[in-house]
This record gives C-alpha cells, structure tokens and sequence, in this order.
C-alpha cells in the first residue's frame, strides 16, 4: 500500500524534472530565433543603408572638374571616418613574429598573450578595410587610364599624393587655355547673338567648376571685347 505513494513521488519528480528540462531548452531556442531574427534585422538596415550610394563625381582625365572633384572626395571621406588614411596619418600595426612557438611584437622581447594577438588581428583587418575604403572610392571616380597610374602605390594616403601631384598642375594647365579660349572668342557679324553669349557663358561656368571664378564685372569686360565695334 505504501509502495504505490511513492512510486507516484518518483515519476512526478521525473515529469517535473523532463518538464523543467523542455521549458528550458524551449527558452533558450527562443532566445537563439530571437537573435537570429535581430542580426538579419540588423544587415537588411545596414544592406539597405549601404545600398543608398552617395553620387560622387567622375574626374575628367583633362582636370577640367579637378577642383570640385577633390573636395567632394575629400568630404565624402572625412565622413566616413578615413581622413587618416587619406592624409596619411594613419598608423599601420606594428609587424609580429614568431619566437619559440610564441607570438611577439617586433622588437618585443614579452610574448604576446592571446588577448593582445586577438586585438592585434582585428586592428590589422580594421586597418586594411579602410585603407580598401578610401582605394575603392578612388577606382570607382577615376576612369582606366588614371586608374592605372595611382594602383600600384602602398598606400592609399600615397594614391591620393600621387593623384593629386597628377592633376594639381593639369588643372592649372585647363584653367590657362579655358581663359585663352574665353578671350579669343569672338562675335561674328551675321551670327545667332544668343549662341555666341551662351558660348561665353559655358566657359565661365566650366572656369567656376576649375575653382576659378569670373565675377560679373570682369565677365561683362570678355563679353564687349568679343563683339565687332557695331557694338
């Protein structure tokens, strides 16, 4: 009679203790849905936040827009966070070795615990991608043949020295012959009047985009040099 009582204590504790072992691991498959469902809330936004391309502007190969170029390249890298790597301020980890089995900093004689070596890859790979960043951007704005002149340098910082050594002179070059060409234009008796202005007008607009601007004064000067003396 009393076996009975306590066969019942046993098999209620085994169901209560199966039960407490299912709501368990429901819980924690809960929890792991939970988290999976964040982490692919969290890259749609980052794919959709990424997807919305800033439009950078492609630099002509005569420097013609070099100017606008560069500061658009400029301010569109600082807020993205890559100005030292731009500039060339950034600092590359420094290189490890191996000693004995163990991992060092060069030059360091204390082995580099698994912490620090952790550190030191993921400061690697942050370096790289940006250093990728700023090399991409340039790749994406420059046609082929520019292209071909700046790749092979080490770093971006070197890439964007070598563009700008490039182009810093060969926009001067087009603003020269911009101007030479805004102050040999001339009307021509029998000609459309509103052609030739609109001609004059493009050309202050493209000296604008060399960061060289014709204020109204002086544009007024090239428009009655160029007319015939009817005018």
């Amino acid at each position: 009679m009393y076996v009975l009582p306590s066969l019942l204590v046993y098999l209620l504790s085994n169901i209560t203790s199966h039960i407490s072992c299912l709501v368990s691991l429901v819980l924690r498959l809960l929890w792991s849905a939970l988290n999976r469902l964040w982490a692919l809330r969290n890259n749609t936004m980052a794919t959709n936040s990424s997807s919305t391309k800033v439009m950078l502007p492609k630099l002509q190969e005569d420097g013609s827009n070099w100017v606008m170029y560069k500061e658009r390249i400029q301010n569109h890298l600082t807020s993205k966070g890559l100005l030292c790597h731009y500039s060339g301020t950034a600092r590359k980890p420094i290189e490890i070795e191996e000693k004995n089995g163990k991992v060092h900093k060069k030059g360091n004689a204390t082995a580099m615990t698994d912490d620090e070596f952790e550190a030191y890859l993921d400061s690697i790979d942050t370096y790289a991608q940006k250093e990728a960043q700023v090399k991409e951007v340039l790749y994406d704005t420059l046609t082929k043949t520019v292209t071909l002149q700046i790749k092979g340098q080490p770093t971006a910082a070197e890439a964007w020295k070598k563009l700008t050594t490039i182009f810093e002179s060969k926009g001067d070059m087009t603003i020269t012959d911009t101007l030479a060409k805004l102050a040999s234009t001339h009307y021509v008796d029998g000609n459309d009047m509103h052609a030739h202005i609109a001609t004059l007008l493009e050309l202050r607009e493209r000296l604008a985009e060399m960061g060289h601007s014709i204020v109204d004064q002086q544009f007024s000067t090239y428009v009655r040099t160029s007319l015939t003396p009817d005018y």
